[in-house]
């Protein structure tokens, strides 16, 4: 991959982490807005995910389709785990000295990347732990020979089979939409160089079409007809959504030259995500400012700010150890 390409993602992962903190501000703040938090969340949630998918694809495609292992597994855990743990340290700290609160469940729980399962109030962001290693998992099994050249019928299949697995998780009280989320993202890591390519040939014009065409449909659907935000149509459109966004935006993109911000944050935007729930919730800065634009601003400054210092910190233990 190219400078290029890397300029490319870098300005979709930025675009990606933005989405998502308008988000959760919409969600928590501006809440006669919740549908569009709804779409916006379903929307770069997604994006943000399949990211890796991409990068990965193209990387296993130049490598010659090499059968992944464990090794891919625990390589892509400490990457993780650099920054994840030391959160989740300070996390945890903070929730005992402000709140009092303390379970040895919650803490193995999440150390063992399952926190989808057993949330903490006011951070179920990190639903995206859990999700990002099932991801890596199937990555495992995608890679094999035997799965190779699934065929379309197969995915269909696998598609099709995903609204029911989703219904029957789901009325369990456990988070369905993996499935959704799980084949969309394989499927972008085994076809990423073609998919690539389809928006190259389809032109600029073709995809502004299809982006204002899908936008509008997200649009409709999510204010007027107000869709259950657990539904599989929910998820559905998100993913279809975030899709014609990464379409679109590399589309426009191809060309576009490095900057030194967008490359900045978009080093640290795993560890803004992780921070970023602290000032909404129990400790939202939007608490302490009447003015909109500054409240926003403030949340936005912090996260990133939070996010940096986590960065130094994930280093430096990465140096030390």
């Amino acid at each position: 991959m190219g400078k290029e390409r890397l300029a490319e993602f870098d300005y979709i992962r930025v675009v990606s982490l933005v989405g998502i903190l308008v988000c959760h501000s919409l969600l928590d703040y501006w809440t006669s807005y919740e549908w569009l938090g709804r779409l916006f969340g379903m929307t770069f949630n997604f994006l943000f995910l399949i990211l890796s998918a991409f990068l990965f694809g193209m990387s296993w495609e130049a490598k010659g389709y090499p059968v992944e292992n464990g090794d891919f597994l625990k390589k892509r855990m400490y990457k993780l785990s650099r920054s994840y743990y030391p959160y989740l340290a300070l996390l945890f700290l903070l929730l005992y000295l402000s709140e009092g609160f303390f379970s040895i469940r919650k803490i193995a729980s999440h150390a063992l990347y399952l926190p989808w399962f057993d949330k903490i109030e006011g951070y179920g962001h990190l639903w995206f732990m859990t999700m990002i290693m099932l991801c890596y998992v199937g990555c495992l099994v995608v890679t094999r020979e035997s799965f190779r050249n699934l065929s379309v019928r197969v995915w269909l299949i696998m598609i099709v089979a995903s609204i029911p697995l989703d219904y029957v998780v789901s009325i369990k009280g456990l988070p369905g939409y993996i499935f959704p989320y799980l084949i969309g993202y394989l499927f972008v890591l085994r076809y990423s160089r073609k998919i690539l390519e389809l928006v190259r040939r389809i032109g600029t014009v073709a995809n502004i079409v299809q982006f204002i065409s899908v936008v509008t449909l997200n649009y409709i659907v999510f204010s007027c007809y107000k869709l259950d935000p657990y539904s599989f149509m929910s998820y559905f459109m998100g993913i279809l959504q975030a899709i014609s966004v990464f379409c679109f935006m590399y589309n426009m993109l191809r060309n576009a030259s490095g900057s030194r911000i967008v490359v900045f944050i978009s080093g640290i935007s795993f560890e803004v995500y992780l921070v970023h729930e602290f000032f909404l919730g129990h400790h939202s800065v939007y608490r302490y400012f009447n003015e909109p634009v500054l409240s926003v601003i403030m949340f936005v400054a912090l996260s990133v700010l939070t996010g940096y210092l986590l960065h130094l910190i994930s280093n430096a233990l990465a140096r030390r150890c």
